[in-house]
Formats: C-alpha cells, sequence, structure tokens
C-alpha cells in the first residue's frame, strides 16, 4: 500500500479518497472476476452443451433426409392424398426443393463448423482477478520497481485477503506463494 501512497502525490485525491478509490477498485476487481468465473462455470457449459444438442440434431436430421434422397415429386403425388377440408395445400415439388436445399446447408455447416469446448483445468477466478488488479497497477503505480513482480505478487495478496477470497490451500501453501505461479504468468507476460 506504501507504493500506492507514493502514488498519491500524482493523485489528485487526498490519502484517504486515493486508498479508498483503490480499494473500490479492488472490490470491483473482485466482483468483475467472480461474474466471469461464473459465466465460464455455469452459463458457458450450459450454452457448450445446447450447442452440442444442435449439432447431434443437425447430424440427425441429415440422417432422415439422407433416407429418403430417392423420393421424388411423382411419387409423392401417386403415394399421397389431400387430407379433407384442406384448402392450401403445399407444393409437393417445392417441400422436396426444400429440404435438398436444408440438407446442402446442413452438410455445409457442419464441415464448416465444430463446437468448441473452451475447458481445461484453469482457475478462471484467480486469473480475472490477477488481470484486474494488474490493470489496476498499471493505472496507479508510476515508479520503476526493480522487484517489480514481487510486490505486486504482495498487492494482489493484500487485495485478495481485503475482498475476502479463500486464502487457505490445501497443502498448507501461503498465499504469496501460491499466487505466485499464476501471478507469474499474468505479470511477465505483459509488457510493464
Amino acid at each position: 500500500m506504501e507504493l500506492f501512497l507514493r502514488g498519491t502525490a500524482l493523485s489528485n485525491h487526498g490519502e484517504d479518497a486515493f486508498v479508498r478509490l483503490v480499494r473500490e477498485d479492488v472490490s470491483l476487481a473482485a466482483q468483475y472476476a467472480l461474474m466471469s468465473a461464473r459465466i465460464h462455470l455455469v452459463w458457458r457449459p450450459e450454452k457448450t452443451r445446447q450447442t452440442k444438442r444442435l449439432f447431434n440434431d443437425l447430424q440427425e436430421i441429415l440422417l432422415r433426409l439422407n433416407r429418403n434422397k430417392d423420393l421424388n415429386p411423382t411419387d409423392l403425388l401417386i403415394y399421397t392424398e389431400p387430407k379433407l377440408g384442406t384448402l392450401m395445400r403445399p407444393d409437393q415439388k417445392r417441400l422436396l426443393s426444400v429440404l435438398q436445399l436444408s440438407k446442402n446447408e446442413i452438410r455445409h455447416y457442419l464441415a464448416s463448423y465444430r463446437v468448441c469446448s473452451k475447458g481445461g483445468n484453469k482457475d478462471r477466478l484467480t486469473a480475472k482477478f490477477i488481470d484486474e488488479i494488474f490493470e489496476l497497477w498499471c493505472r496507479c503505480v508510476r515508479v520503476d520497481l526493480y522487484d517489480e513482480a514481487q510486490v505486486f505478487n504482495k498487492l494482489l495478496a493484500a487485495a485478495w485477503r481485503d475482498v475476502e477470497f479463500p486464502t487457505r490451500e490445501q497443502d498448507g501453501q501461503r498465499l504469496e506463494d501460491w499466487l505466485c505461479r499464476p501471478c507469474a504468468k499474468t505479470f511477465f507476460g505483459r509488457c510493464l
């Protein structure tokens, strides 16, 4: 926090107002990280499941259309009769034509796209929180440090505790040590 306090001289706000703004930004970063994690863990899997179901349905429709590919309009005229009371009768040639177009569209679509699954073993909450705190860091810290990554990791751990995210790991590792690896991926992957 003392690094941020050095930055208050550059800020238009007093020390207390600056600290309050930083804490508000940390709180917003936590809310955004939670929302993003919820999207990836709840909403996205449901939409992926629905998309997979659509692809399966399209493949089934394609199989059904292929099953009837030898049927021609003359066969339909000979082997069907209109229901009683039907005033407007659909054109059978047009129906077969539309089904053939649909078959081509489905085949082209299935050949052009696949269901993407952006799964993997990634902690979305931690990744988004680190990204947001890093953005806050870039906005507020205007000094060069030789141990910038280490200082950022300490800020990140303090912010993590401030928003009361879980601080105990199963193996009993310190929070700073636990955050070090995902923090390094984010921190060193960007130009400071």
